[in-house]
C-alpha cells in the first residue's frame, strides 16, 4: 500500500465555522444544525490506493472530529506533540471567538473519546471506556492550559458503542477511533 501525506491547514475555516455556531446560537437557533454542504476536511489526509484512509480534522456539521492516530499512539492517553500542535490551534481559535459569544448564553465544548471494538485490557485501561475517558480529559486538560477555561469545557468517554462505521477491519476501526469536539448549550 503505497501512502503519501498532504497538509491542508485552514484555521480560518475553524474560525469561520465557530462563528457561525456562535452566531446562530446568539440568535436563538439551535447550535446543532447541519449547514447544508459543509463537510470539509483539513488537516493531514493519508492516501492509499483504495483513498482517503485517515484524517486528522473533519468538520461535519456541528462537529469537530480528529482521528485519533494523531493525537495518542495506540492504547495510550497520553497526548503527543503532533496532536498537541492540532489541539492547541483549535484553543486558540476557541479562545479568540468565545469573546464574541454574548454573556448570555451559557455554552460549552464538549469533548468526547471514542475507541474501535477491539477490546483493550491493560491495568491503567481496563476497557475502551477508560481509555476514551482518559483521552477526551487529556484534551481537556491540555485546553485548559491553553487558555481555554475550564468551566467550558466536558470530557465523556463513549468507548466503542458510538462507532460511525458498524463494519470491521482497519478502515473501519480507524474511523471509529476518534476525539469529538461539539459546541453546545448547558
Amino acid at each position: 500500500m503505497n501512502k503519501r501525506s498532504a497538509f491542508f491547514d485552514a484555521p480560518h475555516v475553524v474560525n469561520q465555522h465557530l462563528t457561525r455556531l456562535v452566531q446562530r446560537q446568539a440568535v436563538g437557533l439551535s447550535v446543532d444544525y447541519q449547514p447544508s454542504g459543509l463537510s470539509l476536511i483539513i488537516g493531514i489526509e493519508e492516501f492509499s490506493g483504495e483513498g482517503i484512509i485517515g484524517t486528522v480534522r473533519n468538520i461535519v456539521g456541528d462537529r469537530f472530529v480528529f482521528q485519533s492516530e494523531v493525537l495518542f499512539g495506540s492504547g495510550s492517553a497520553l497526548l503527543e506533540r503532533a496532536g498537541q500542535a492540532q489541539i492547541a490551534q483549535m484553543a486558540t481559535t476557541l479562545v479568540e471567538i468565545s469573546r464574541q459569544i454574548p454573556a448570555d448564553i451559557n455554552w460549552v465544548l464538549r469533548v468526547d473519546g471514542h475507541t474501535d471494538a477491539i477490546p483493550i485490557s491493560t491495568p491503567q485501561f481496563p476497557s475502551n471506556w477508560e481509555l476514551s475517558a482518559a483521552r477526551a480529559i487529556a484534551v481537556v486538560k491540555f485546553m485548559v492550559e491553553q487558555g481555554v477555561p475550564a468551566n467550558r469545557l466536558a470530557a465523556t468517554g463513549f468507548g466503542e458503542f458510538q462507532p460511525l462505521d458498524d463494519r470491521s477491519g482497519e478502515i473501519a476501526y480507524r474511523r471509529n477511533r476518534r476525539i469529538e469536539f461539539k459546541l453546545t448549550q448547558r
